[in-house]
């Protein structure tokens, strides 16, 4: 069973807004949602996980192969 968080937390751990999230799920851009009965959304927190990770770019300066 994944672990599903709300919108709410998912912005805070990646440090934006919640309505930054919400346009990002509105252009597509953010992770598979869950809709509850209720009508609520929430983010599988491994996918939240591997969304940030992709996000991520190392700006350490790559060696050069010799």
């Amino acid at each position: 069973m994944p672990k599903l968080i709300t919108l709410e937390e998912a912005a805070a751990r990646c440090g934006i807004s919640r309505r930054t999230v919400d346009r990002y799920v509105e252009r597509g851009q953010f992770v598979a949602l869950y809709q509850l009965p209720t009508g609520h959304l929430r983010v599988d927190e491994h996918d939240l996980n591997a969304w940030l990770a992709a996000c991520r770019t190392d700006n350490q300066p790559k060696e050069a192969t010799q």
